[in-house]
């Protein structure tokens, strides 16, 4: 930002002209803010883990995740969705879970090819969020670490958003895991009933 800032003030214009040189510069103080805002988000969750002093309500969880697919779609309106949710009342805090599965969501937009899957139901004591793309598989190599803060794929960003759906899931006493899954990328997060 700050080298083609100052190429700008010097009348120097890297992409060619200074309309293309100045969504480079947007473009980069967009991706710093995401970065700053999950940095954030992580020592909010450090402090809300060792307060354990989460906001704590029913959630309904199917129409959590219903509410998050219905404002992300447009981003790539192309995509193709496979929606089943069982009814899940769980309890959290609900701006926590809209995180959790914005950043969730948010993969399965940057890898997807043609369709987006998401499944919850019933499993035991628990509900079972299963999500998955028909994108590339996860590469091997990455899967044990991908929740791992600042791991990521050959696409990621910076590796924090999968780091905070672990962290988010933990507060809720539940687990979250990613597996190639009949040759789809497939995110799993199981969390206790009410």
């Amino acid at each position: 930002i700050r080298g083609y800032a100052k190429s700008v003030n010097d009348g120097i214009y890297p992409k060619g002209d200074l309309t293309s040189t100045m969504d480079v510069i947007e473009e980069e103080a967009e991706r710093l803010e995401k970065k700053i805002k999950d940095l954030l988000y992580i020592t909010k969750l450090d402090y809300l883990s060792s307060r354990n002093s989460g906001k704590s309500a029913e959630v309904e969880l199917n129409l959590t995740v219903r509410e998050v697919i219905d404002r992300i779609k447009w981003s790539r309106q192309e995509l193709d969705y496979e929606i089943k949710l069982d009814q899940a009342a769980i309890h959290g805090d609900e701006e926590l879970w809209i995180k959790l599965l914005e950043n969730l969501f948010e993969n399965q937009l940057r890898y997807a090819d043609s369709m987006i899957g998401v499944h919850l139901k019933k499993a035991g004591n628990d509900f079972l969020l299963k999500i998955w793309n028909d994108g590339p598989p996860i590469e091997e190599g990455i899967l044990p670490h991908l929740f791992e803060p600042f791991h990521k794929g050959s696409s990621g960003e910076f590796g924090l958003g999968l780091n905070i759906v672990k962290r988010i899931a933990e507060l809720h006493h539940g687990t979250v895991w990613a597996m190639n899954e009949d040759g789809m990328s497939t995110f799993y997060v199981k969390v206790p009933k009410r």
